[in-house]
């Protein structure tokens, strides 16, 4: 079934109960890779923890955070987590949003994790950052916290160029990803390329797109033309078009919706946090049962 919802969100929503705020720590990842195309060896990533993490030995669902082009922020995987503030009015911190929505019951608790990928992933199968994502980032996190081994509890969302980053970098791995989040993405990349060795049957895989009609940075048609493409290769998908502008996709309301997709899937799937040891211990195992 494809849904597209088109509504017109004029105000953030405000929050009545008093969050319990998560964790949010900072780690820097060594890449023998970016090098090589002229960046810097060393990235900071961000992981959020939801509230009781500590406390437990629960799994979570997983949901990968991508970054804009973000100019003038100078720790890119901190511009989801509040940074962007430094360069727009009025944007939210997505581990804020989390938070408030937690305390009201509203979404389930995830881990999220933010990388820093100042250049951009092609979908060249040796793509530097691919390998950088792939061979450095994601077994750091698996090996360091309790994240869910089954792709229907993986959830990517980026937003303006994190909203092209994302959904290349799932194409490359969709045994690991079921859900697609893309905010006024910049959707230019090869989309043949992209899913040449796809196989639709095997991993399906949903999608969410938030944009503004009003954005001339990333223009609406951009997404109005991936949603024809969604539609010709048979995807699911929802749709929210806002009356907004660029700076839109990363405001609260955005936040809001992208978050509660996420976590309505994450529960559709099964059940969202389980006790530690119950779920597959890696990919191998996972792809046997």
């Amino acid at each position: 079934m494809r849904k597209t919802i088109v509504t017109l969100i004029l105000a953030a929503l405000s929050y009545l109960a008093e969050p319990t705020w998560a964790a949010v720590e900072y780690h820097m990842i060594q890449s023998s890779f970016t090098e090589d195309v002229g960046y810097p060896s060393e990235f900071e990533l961000t992981v959020y923890l939801p509230p009781g993490y500590e406390e437990s030995d629960d799994i979570y669902p997983l949901l990968w955070v991508h970054h804009g082009s973000a100019a003038s922020v100078p720790r890119k995987n901190r511009a989801m987590f509040g940074d962007y503030a430094l360069q727009f009015e009025r944007t939210a911190a997505i581990q804020d949003v989390a938070d408030n929505l937690l305390s009201e019951g509203k979404i389930a608790p995830m881990i999220m994790v933010g990388p820093a990928i100042p250049g951009s992933v092609t979908p060249a199968f040796e793509d530097v950052w691919g390998k950088y994502f792939y061979r450095e980032i994601v077994p750091f996190i698996q090996s360091r916290y309790r994240v869910a081994r089954t792709r229907e509890h993986w959830g990517d969302f980026g937003i303006s160029k994190g909203g092209s980053d994302g959904p290349v970098l799932v194409f490359k791995r969709p045994d690991l990803f079921r859900w697609v989040g893309i905010g006024a993405g910049a959707t230019w990349f090869n989309k043949d390329q992209m899913t040449e060795n796809y196989d639709q049957s095997k991993y399906p895989l949903d999608f969410w797109l938030w944009h503004g009609q009003n954005d001339p940075t990333v223009p609406f048609s951009t997404s109005e033309l991936f949603e024809q493409w969604l539609i010709e290769r048979g995807f699911d998908y929802t749709f929210v078009v806002t009356d907004g502008d660029h700076i839109d996709c990363i405001r609260e309301p955005a936040f809001i919706a992208a978050l509660q997709w996420f976590s309505a899937r994450f529960q559709e799937a099964g059940t969202a946090v389980e006790a530690k040891g119950k779920l597959a211990s890696s990919w191998a195992a996972m792809k046997t049962r």
